[in-house]
């Protein structure tokens, strides 16, 4: 019978972290409870349960493992747990891979720990990235990932498959010879495989095709610099894996360019009239990246999706709007247009909650003026 095996740990927790710091148990008590956990799970996996009914147990025991982890109750006591939960994360992960889920969310703890273990490999690559003989571009898209995933935060929570990515990430970086000339070619020669999915690291790859003009881009495609376009992707990794692969965003930009006929100016691609909108063409294309993003689509070919609202809207400066310049603004969003958009939605959030949720609102008028005093 497969049961809770954290049960211990909970109620341990739960009371302080007494149970194991007391004089009534051992020094070593809790990592004999891992140990005992640990048999546990072996146990089950040569039980008869089927490979469903084990992949759930798993679950539920990560699911608990992370809630013991952000548990302050059991943090900073004399016998406190946080070793052992971790050591167990890393245990399911390891051992019983198959049936872990890489998608939950890792606790601020194992982001520490990950960081704590590579923070001489992280000083490292960040010196090598700041001075390698890449182009500026590429060298912020790589050197914001980095901070960015080197500042855990209680607001920004990873799964454990990004942060596994980001493991590999900057192993693999931090082997690629850096400091040598041709350093960009090393790092596209390993980003592309990784499924590097950055919308920045894209941007940098559009725009450097886009700097060769109309007639220097089919060219430079088949040059070496661009050889890598050719490796394989390991569809197994991803730096976002909610978003397109990397090769497929190449692939569908590609056809943009060099298939899909260009939009002229005033010529509509479906009869009819267009519904005008009140927006920009960059707060539009925001929008539908939103939209995209949280998979509120019917499709996932972003071709068709551009063609569909470039025929089908114009906005207040651009009465027909170019499906190019749809797909520019899609893939190259800024913070000034994000922070635009952002402040109509919490203008409609506070239009819902006047209209239909009036007691929230009054709580929260409330809640100012006491915390006003």
């Amino acid at each position: 019978m497969l049961g809770d095996e954290l049960e211990n740990l909970k109620n341990a927790v739960a009371a302080g972290m007494r149970p194991f710091s007391g004089e009534q148990y051992a020094p070593g008590a809790l990592a004999e409870e891992g140990a005992r956990i640990r048999r546990s799970w072996q146990a089950a996996v040569f039980s008869d349960a089927s490979d469903h009914t084990l992949k759930r147990y798993f679950q539920q025991h990560l699911t608990g493992l992370v809630k013991l982890c952000d548990d302050p109750g059991g943090i900073g006591h004399p016998g406190s747990c946080q070793p052992v939960l971790l050591e167990l994360i890393r245990h399911l992960q390891q051992d019983y891979a198959v049936f872990f889920a890489c998608g939950e969310a890792a606790p601020l703890a194992y982001h520490e720990d990950l960081l704590e273990a590579m923070a001489g490999k992280l000083r490292c690559l960040k010196g090598l990235l700041a001075a390698a003989d890449a182009p500026a571009p590429l060298r912020k898209c790589l050197l914001g990932y980095l901070a960015e995933m080197a500042e855990p935060s209680t607001t920004a929570r990873y799964s454990f498959r990004s942060l596994s990515y980001f493991s590999e990430w900057a192993k693999q970086l931090s082997a690629a010879r850096l400091g040598e000339s041709g350093a960009e070619e090393r790092l596209n020669g390993l980003l592309y495989p990784l499924n590097f999915n950055q919308l920045g690291y894209f941007v940098y790859l559009r725009n450097k095709l886009i700097a060769a003009g109309p007639d220097g881009m089919a060219q430079l495609l088949q040059s070496e610099k661009f050889a890598f376009l050719f490796l394989p992707v390991r569809p197994e990794t991803a730096y976002d894996d909610k978003w397109p692969s990397l090769e497929h965003m190449a692939a569908t930009w590609r056809r943009e360019i060099f298939v899909a006929p260009p939009l002229k100016e005033g010529i509509q691609t479906v009869p009819g009239i267009k519904m005008p909108l009140q927006l920009p063409v960059a707060h539009l294309a925001f929008l539908v990246r939103l939209f995209y993003e949280e998979s509120q689509l019917p499709t996932t070919s972003l071709t068709a999706i551009f063609k569909f609202i470039s025929g089908h809207f114009s906005t207040k400066r651009q009465p027909a709007i170019s499906h190019g310049s749809l797909s520019k603004e899609f893939y190259s969003t800024d913070q000034q247009t994000a922070a635009r958009v952002r402040g109509l939605l919490q203008r409609m959030i506070t239009r819902i909650n006047r209209s239909f949720f009036p007691v929230l609102v009054v709580a929260n008028a409330i809640i100012g003026v006491l915390a006003g005093k």
